[in-house]
């Protein structure tokens, strides 16, 4: 049998203590599964949550859950195009989630990111959910320009893994933001990004914690 919104309901019903939960490519679980896990008694104890690519999904049902999970490590909206937006990231901003650690939030292409701007990353960046992160996946982010990356670089100083591939906008001047503020940086990726070998230089002197760095297609 499937794996259904009703069947997720049940699961969630009798499992107060579940800290880890995946529903990624769960594609018969939709609005109804999210709101059960918000309801739950799990919410507060979840600290994994896995949605990526549950298509099926809502905007609505993502909101109602990260405003209950506030204690939440690590959330996964990868391929979520439902959820990759401004209001979805001003949700997790407020919740709030103190220990949130890791948040990917990549598209499958820019078009699925178009509700995401700087504005909505500048809220998260400047809230206790932002300072908290350690990776954040921004991949095709395609309005992120480079005042967004600097309000992420000015106020999420722990971050060690940030990409930021196709995130076509964003230039030298965000850069130098990460090389300024970003000491702890270990995995970076900027593909399709349009930098200067300056602006490479003074990253890499501002992060001497980088070990992995991706500047593929850049121009």
């Amino acid at each position: 049998a499937r794996v259904t919104d009703a069947s997720i309901a049940k699961l969630v019903a009798f499992s107060p203590a579940l800290r880890r939960l995946s529903l990624s490519e769960c594609h018969s679980a939709c609005e109804d599964s999210l709101r059960a896990v918000a309801d739950g008694p799990c919410a507060r104890t979840l600290e994994h949550l896995d949605l990526h690519s549950c298509r099926y999904g809502t905007k609505a049902g993502v909101l109602a859950l990260v405003g209950e999970a506030h204690n939440l490590q690590h959330l996964d909206l990868s391929f979520c195009a439902f959820a990759l937006t401004d209001a979805v990231l001003a949700a997790i901003a407020a919740s709030p989630m103190p220990l949130l650690q890791s948040l990917l939030l990549k598209a499958a292409s820019a078009a699925d990111s178009r509700a995401l701007s700087d504005e909505g990353i500048g809220v998260l960046a400047e809230s206790p959910s932002g300072k908290s992160l350690t990776h954040l996946d921004l991949t095709y982010a395609c309005r992120l320009t480079d005042e967004g990356l600097r309000a992420l670089a000015t106020h999420c100083r722990l971050l060690a893994a940030l990409e930021l591939h196709g995130c076509n906008r964003v230039g030298d001047a965000g850069v130098l933001a990460l090389g300024s503020h970003c000491a702890q940086l270990a995995r970076l990726d900027l593909t399709q990004l349009q930098l200067t070998a300056s602006g490479l230089c003074h990253l890499v002197r501002g992060c001497p914690a980088l070990s992995t760095l991706v500047v593929d297609h850049c121009r």
